[in-house]
């Protein structure tokens, strides 16, 4: 019983640290900068930038999530680890907001939709994606789940950048906790509106990584940490979720 008590009151601390943690950062954060003006740069410079705009755009759905709400709406905030530097890593390592809502067509088809918009170095960041993920019946011992999920980014007056994301992950019961597994590929394209003749019209590129996530539910909300990892750099997700019958 003490176990089960201190795992509440760490649920509802966590829940309300969250909440504070959505107060300072729409107050306070430095959103992620698109912008990819430098007096100095180089190809691979070009490649991480993008490869960190992916990150920030994609999603990795939950398959923690129950289908006892019909719909989840949801609200995340995304921050990348380097592993390489680049002349991009202060600006793209800033926080970025996310904006989600899943809806159960079925027991086991999910459609997922969001749009996300925020002003960022004098420009107003628009994300809006849309996909589908399907996943196995919950009475096998690992349900599987995949997923595809389209994204587009608009408002940066020097990109237009488009990737599909793709996932495969399945949910294991460790130590009362709920985790997912999984592998995911981001595919980008990417077109450059700058007056540089130095600078590529357009690139484009893929990331594979591995996916790890947990939940942590109290009654109708969830939360959901996710770490995914590639070897340029290290994703970390904070997803806070409401479910709506």
């Amino acid at each position: 019983m003490n176990i089960f008590k201190s795992l509440r009151r760490f649920s509802n601390c966590t829940i309300k640290f969250f909440l504070l943690h959505i107060l300072l950062s729409f107050c306070f954060a430095q959103w992620v900068d698109f912008s990819l003006a430098q007096e100095e740069f180089s190809q691979p410079d070009v490649q991480r930038f993008l490869e960190g705009v992916a990150f920030t755009l994609s999603e990795s759905p939950s398959n923690l999530i129950s289908p006892n709400h019909r719909m989840h709406v949801s609200i995340g905030f995304s921050k990348h680890l380097w592993s390489h530097a680049s002349i991009y890593q202060s600006q793209i390592s800033r926080v970025a907001p996310k904006f989600l809502v899943s809806f159960f067509l079925t027991n086991n088809l999910t459609f997922i939709g969001g749009v996300s918009q925020f002003h960022s170095a004098n420009q107003n960041i628009q994300i809006q994606n849309y996909g589908l993920a399907l996943r196995a019946n919950e009475d096998t011992s690992y349900p599987l789940q995949t997923s595809v999920i389209f994204y587009r980014l608009e408002g940066p007056k020097d990109l237009n950048l488009r990737t599909v994301s793709l996932n495969l992950s399945s949910k294991f019961h460790i130590l009362s906790s709920n985790l997912q597994i999984g592998i995911g590929k981001e595919m980008y394209s990417a077109t450059f509106l700058m007056n540089d003749n130095s600078f590529p019209s357009g690139m484009k590129g893929e990331i594979n990584y591995l996916l790890l996530g947990m939940l942590i539910k109290n009654n109708t909300y969830e939360i959901i940490p996710q770490l995914r990892f590639h070897p340029n750099l290290i994703d970390i997700t904070l997803k806070f979720s409401l479910g709506v019958q």
